[in-house]
């Protein structure tokens, strides 16, 4: 009619106002636009943290009055043209589509952006250890809006103090990692928490040989297991040699001293279900018994300490010969391979005896020394062997 015009909106048509021509002109713009509904085609980048910068593709955003990401809305936003939005992530802001909205309707991008958020971060925590009931302060960033603290996966009451947060160990907790959430996600500690009221050091000894011979050397095996529920600080392993036993060698810490009879391994803390493999080797004196024991100690309360300590009672002796007879002509003289300090001797009867080493044809498997003897060969028709300690005359 001569006052109204009822158009179609063409494909290709953006936002913007609307003008009307006749045979007689044009009219002019009309003072308000006509919106489009708005279109998301892409978004950059797909995903971040707090702080990061976004951009959205599409058309027809002239006019948007509202951004949102994940269902909440965005104060802070920027409408660079008719097909670009750019905003910073806030804080907070969730996993989600975006979608704005203007006069002309609301869009919705195809796929979600996913939101890192500010996660919690975990630097340290003290005290390490203790039971149900301990308050254990965390330290690190994000904290402030945490929303859930687990102790191997059992929850605790907390508190948070500006970069601080407080947790109390509720009953049902045992040793694990320290967790917190926030909107953001997770953190963890790098270290677990351990739950429990004391260590529980067991020691064992256990000789290299049994019987040990006389003058030789001998090895002592030492094992700790810390079977308790909290680590031994300040773990301290003593061994006391025997009377008269001369100390050589100790393996398995860096860290001892010899001071007279004791040898002291200090290994610091013995973890839960921790193994303290050492050895000490000695020299013993003349045949006789042998008394040796093991302590091990620790700074943390010790649930049963009987099993701290560990003794062996051992007899030494003097190493032995023995004869085996091969065949009519060959016998096979044998004796312990740990008598390093013996050596084999020989003479031809009759007395006066003329003592003299042997050491060719001897053979050593580890175990036992041997020297096959052959009668038909030139071999004596009447000798003797023995063994004598090298340091004697």
């Amino acid at each position: 009619s001569a006052t109204q015009v009822t158009a179609v909106v063409p494909f290709g048509a953006f936002t913007g106002p609307i003008t009307v021509t006749t045979l007689n002109g044009s009219s002019k713009p009309s003072t308000t636009p006509f919106y489009l509904p708005p279109r998301i085609d892409s978004f950059d980048p797909l995903s971040g943290q707090a702080g990061t910068q976004v951009t959205l593709f599409g058309a027809n955003f002239d006019g948007v009055t509202q951004v949102q990401i994940g269902g909440v809305p965005l104060t802070d936003f920027t409408i660079a043209s008719t097909n670009r939005i750019t905003l910073t992530l806030p804080d907070g802001a969730p996993s989600g589509k975006w979608k704005v909205t203007s006069p002309g309707g609301s869009a919705e991008s195809a796929s979600a952006f996913s939101s890192i958020g500010k996660l919690p971060i975990l630097a340290d925590f003290t005290p390490k250890s203790g039971p149900v009931g301990t308050v254990v302060t965390l330290t690190g960033v994000n904290l402030a809006n945490a929303t859930k603290v687990e102790f191997n996966g059992v929850s605790a009451a907390f508190t948070v103090s500006g970069a601080a947060l407080q947790a109390t160990v509720q009953a049902g907790a045992t040793t694990g990692i320290i967790r917190v959430t926030n909107p953001a996600g997770q953190g963890v500690t790098a270290t677990a928490f351990s739950v429990g009221t004391s260590a529980d050091l067991r020691t064992t000894l256990t000789p290299s040989a049994n019987p040990p011979l006389a003058y030789g050397p001998l090895a002592y095996a030492i094992r700790v297991v810390n079977r308790g529920t909290l680590p031994a600080l300040n773990t301290r392993i003593v061994l006391t040699l025997p009377e008269g036993a001369v100390f050589d060698s100790a393996a398995g810490a860096t860290d001892f001293d010899v001071i007279g009879r004791k040898v002291t391994f200090r290994i610091g803390t013995l973890d839960l279900n921790g193994i303290f493999s050492g050895s000490v080797r000695v020299r013993l004196p003349a045949p006789g018994s042998l008394t040796t024991t093991v302590e091990a100690t620790s700074d943390t309360t010790e649930a049963t300490p009987a099993d701290n300590t560990a003794s062996v009672v051992l007899t030494s002796v003097l190493p032995a010969l023995t004869l085996e007879a091969l065949s009519s002509t060959l016998l096979n003289l044998q004796w312990s391979a740990q008598a390093t300090n013996f050596v084999l001797e020989t003479s031809i009867l009759p007395a006066p005896a003329i003592w003299s080493t042997v050491t060719n044809g001897v053979v050593d498997d580890g175990t036992t020394r041997q020297l096959i003897l052959n009668l038909t060969n030139g071999g004596p028709a009447s000798a003797v062997y023995r063994l004598r300690l090298n340091t004697s005359p």
